[in-house]
């Protein structure tokens, strides 16, 4: 009895061993393309431009439809499948006379773990110089990761003047591993779809 239930065991963690080789090999090749120096600063312009690009849009939905997402400047798709929506609204509440920020970071191609999408929301706010213990973070049951901030009506129009700072590529690297245990240290919301 007991040469069967060790070799139950021993299937078992055969299994599971060889499912993470074959997730490692499967995905080895997205991560290292994901979290290349290059992509993050593809990323960089990308997220100052959707800001950019909301700001002037205040309160105006994101589209729906895939052919409305391509062509508006609010959503930036990366050339690895990363995807940022971002919006601004005016505030309304105990948000009131606030403009409130919120963008999320999805991977086009499904799930997203949180080491992608928490990382590129880190990386987001970073490049927008926001701290995102000004508002708040969270993930939705299909995997999306969010983050909401609200400024004011004078930090609004100096965000808007802000050029953004653009690390260069020899820094990328450097500032990758604050970002994760900023990531790691975040009280990250589960929220409804």
């Amino acid at each position: 009895m007991v040469w069967i239930v060790m070799g139950i065991v021993t299937l078992v963690l055969f299994g599971g061993v060889m499912l993470v080789v074959f997730v490692m090999l499967a995905k080895g090749p997205l991560f290292r393309r994901i979290f290349a120096d290059a992509h993050f600063l593809e990323c960089a312009w990308g997220a100052r431009n959707a800001a950019l690009a909301a700001c002037r849009r205040k309160g105006a939905a994101l589209p729906s439809n895939k052919e409305e997402i391509a062509r508006d400047e609010r959503v930036f798709i990366s050339s690895e499948g990363l995807v940022l929506h971002y919006g601004v609204r005016e505030g309304d509440g105990e948000d009131a006379g606030q403009f409130v920020h919120h963008y999320s970071i999805s991977l086009a191609t499904g799930y997203t773990p949180h080491a992608i999408g928490g990382t590129f929301v880190v990386w987001v706010a970073r490049i927008l110089e926001v701290d995102l213990s000004m508002g708040w973070v969270g993930i939705s049951r299909n995997r999306v990761h969010h983050a909401e901030f609200a400024l004011d009506a004078a930090e609004q129009r100096e965000f808007e003047r802000n050029r953004c700072e653009i690390p260069p590529q020899s820094e990328v690297r450097d500032l990758q591993v604050e970002n994760r245990a900023l990531r790691d240290c975040l009280d990250w919301e589960s929220l409804e779809d």
